[in-house]
């Protein structure tokens, strides 16, 4: 396999060698550089120094030489001589200086000229300075003038030529080593260019074989945690360290494919179940509902056969022939309001709503329904005060009578209920364009803001109301009353002041269905 910390390390390892090469190659260019500058700096710069102060000393010489013939007094001539002496010594250490450093052999013949020239001069300079120590000043001078002017001119002209010698080979060394520095910057800018080629292909390597790759599988690795399946895996034919992470991703991906279809059967089961738990749970709301249905709808006129029958047992001998047929009859209504009821709540199989009842439509005074639910209140609540107003009732509707009645019921016992004794309960009934309107006011505890919009939902009842029995079922099943029979039921309230109920159903049924049809 090819590890890619084996091709790294090799493209390190061949940038390491491409610096050491550029630093060997470097230090050998800065040497040769130094070597030049070194040849100019030891060897010319020595020689064109010395050759300078060879030079200036040789002539401060000469004119020391006559300042020695022109002296007068014994000041001047002491001054003359030590300049003489002085010049002497520092000429002496220039040539041997000069002597010490390297030569070829043209410089080496110059300098053996200029030195046996000097030689000469020099004897003939120490021979003026004897003359004229000795106070033979015209033979001094004579010399001075004769012989050695012309052997000083011999050896400054072959001083000359050698300085002019040394000073055009100082020159070319300095052009040799300006032009050794061009060449090597020159050579160290490509070292550097091709050094920095070679980081970038190192780079453009690594990018392109490491990087982008596990960039890419990093991305996949993202989408499978997003559960993107889909997505193709780039590398898996690689013989290294990328290929193996691109295999091991397709194992993920495959790993997720099967996780996503398990995932998808445990939720297809979990729907199941879940249906099969609210299918329960309905079941088992619609019976809760049945029971509390029944029980509220057959209190009423259980109450009232108990209260008859009590009336019957205690007068039992001594009731007027018209008191108990009138005691009687009210016992039958009580029965037949419950077998009426019982009926209702057989018709259907499933009470939800609207669709828990049927409505057996009839033709029938909705005045007498009216009162008869208020008569059955009175039995139920003798306490109760309600105060009706039938007078603008209608004569004729076309709707359920059993319905109504149980709807009207709900709607005084509730306002009973939940009322003082003695306070007064308003109904009244009255008929506007088609409609039956039926309102039930009390002056009781009426209910708080929050619970007036969810009154009429089922076994919903106020928060105010705690310590009076009731199953929450009464107005919902006034709400069903009137959405079976197309009509609504409003309330308005305000806590402490009572609460006014309105009930509202047309006169005719709107899918013009016959009375004759006591079932839908």
């Amino acid at each position: 396999m090819r590890s890619i910390r084996s091709q790294v390390s090799a493209a390190f390892l061949l940038f390491l060698l491409l610096t050491v090469i550029l630093a060997v190659f470097s230090i050998g260019e800065l040497a040769a550089v130094n070597r030049t500058s070194q040849e100019v700096r030891g060897r010319w710069l020595q020689s064109v120094r010395l050759l300078g102060d060879l030079n200036n000393y040789t002539s401060d010489y000469r004119a020391a030489e006559a300042d020695r013939i022109l002296a007068a007094g014994p000041t001047q001539v002491a001054r003359a001589e030590q300049n003489l002496k002085d010049l002497d010594l520092h000429v002496a250490i220039a040539r041997n200086g000069y002597a010490q450093l390297p030569h070829d052999s043209r410089e080496r013949s110059l300098y053996s000229r200029f030195d046996s020239d000097w030689a000469a001069y020099h004897g003939l300079a120490a021979e003026v300075t004897a003359l004229a120590r000795q106070g033979a000043m015209a033979n001094a001078r004579d010399t001075y003038v004769g012989r050695s002017g012309p052997a000083y001119d011999a050896a400054s002209n072959a001083l000359g030529a050698l300085t002019e010698l040394t000073v055009s080979r100082a020159q070319a060394a300095s052009g040799r080593a300006a032009e050794r520095y061009r060449s090597a910057r020159w050579v160290l800018v490509a070292a550097i260019a091709a050094a920095f080629l070679a980081v970038v292909a190192s780079l453009e390597l690594v990018t392109r074989s490491v990087s982008n790759p596990l960039l890419a599988l990093a991305a996949r690795m993202r989408a499978l945690a997003a559960n993107n399946t889909t997505m193709d895996i780039p590398g898996e034919g690689r013989a290294d360290e990328i290929g193996e992470m691109a295999r091991a991703v397709r194992v993920f991906r495959t790993n997720a494919i099967e996780l996503a279809r398990a995932q998808e059967g445990l939720r297809r089961q979990a729907k199941l179940l879940q249906r099969s738990l609210d299918q329960e749970r309905r079941l088992s709301n619609l019976q809760r509902d049945f029971v509390s249905m029944a029980s509220h709808e057959f209190r009423t006129p259980l109450t009232v056969i108990d209260a008859q029958a009590q009336n019957l047992a205690r007068h039992e001998g001594r009731l007027a022939s018209g008191e108990a047929t009138e005691r009687a009859a009210s016992v039958r209504r009580s029965v037949r309001r419950i077998t009426e009821v019982i009926d209702s709540l057989l018709q259907s199989t499933d009470i939800d709503g609207a669709a828990a009842l049927q409505a057996r439509l009839a033709v029938f005074d909705p005045a007498v329904v009216i009162a008869e639910s208020m008569t059955l209140q009175r039995e139920s609540a003798p306490a109760g005060q309600i105060e009706e107003d039938l007078e603008r009732a209608p004569r004729r509707i076309v709707a359920d009578r059993v319905l109504l009645a149980q709807a009207v019921s709900n709607l005084l016992s509730n306002a009973v209920k939940y009322s003082p004794p003695e306070s007064p309960v308003r109904l009244r009934a009255w008929g506007e364009a088609g409609r039956l309107f039926i309102s039930v006011a009390d002056e009781g505890r009426g209910i708080p803001e929050a619970d007036v919009d969810r009154v009429f939902d089922r076994y919903r009842r106020g928060a105010n109301v705690g310590g009076v029995a009731g199953a929450g079922v009464g107005l919902f099943l006034v709400r069903t009353v009137a959405e079976l029979h197309g009509g609504s039921v409003s309330v308005r309230s305000r806590e402490g002041e009572g609460a006014c109920f309105t009930l509202e159903i047309p006169l005719e049924p709107s899918n013009g269905a016959s009375p004759a049809a006591e079932r839908r």
